[in-house]
């Protein structure tokens, strides 16, 4: 076969064609994150994305790299995100969407839902025990749903007055 050099328009049988795609990336932001507890022997950052995309970061040694992915759905973003150590390691997530959802980490997949009962949800926090969870939704209103034992049920709603009056203590606090 002749050289790229030696071919010219009148004698060439071949010609040497690279052929090139071109992909159009389009990075997803980033939502939410949340560690492992220091309780876990495993140790994964979870990433949520703004297209319901929810990836499992293993920062082993000195390189990260992607250890899963759990599709989702950019009509169901993901706003808050967070680890439970209990018996096993547990990842639960709430959407803008209104659920709180518990994902297994065999089969990358929702295992169990709740609605939240008062729209998206902006915020979630497990008590130290982490038996209970504490989810901020767009009504205003703070949920409480039992976490104990596997469970993902919702117990009570705080009153908006009672949630107003913490808030307006903690402001005081700190000015």
């Amino acid at each position: 076969m002749p050289s790229v050099h030696d071919l010219s328009t009148e004698n060439a049988d071949h010609a040497i064609v690279h052929k090139c795609r071109f992909i159009e990336f389009m990075p997803s932001g980033i939502t939410a994150m949340a560690w492992t507890p220091a309780s876990s022997k495993l140790k994964l950052l979870a990433v949520a994305r703004e297209n319901g995309e929810i990836q499992l970061w293993n920062p082993k040694g000195s390189s990260w790299y992607l250890e899963k992915k759990i599709a989702g759905s950019k009509y169901s973003p993901i706003e808050s995100i967070l680890f439970i150590h209990q018996s096993k390691l547990r990842l639960i997530a709430a959407s803008l969407d209104g659920r709180v959802l518990e994902f297994s980490l065999d089969g990358l997949r929702v295992i169990q839902e709740a609605d939240s009962y008062g729209g998206g949800v902006w915020s979630m926090a497990a008590n130290q025990m982490q038996t209970r969870l504490a989810i901020g939704c767009e009504d205003g209103v703070i949920r409480i749903l039992d976490i104990e034992e596997g469970n993902l049920i919702y117990l009570k709603s705080l009153e908006r007055y009672w949630v107003q009056l913490k808030l307006d203590m903690m402001v005081e606090l700190y000015h």
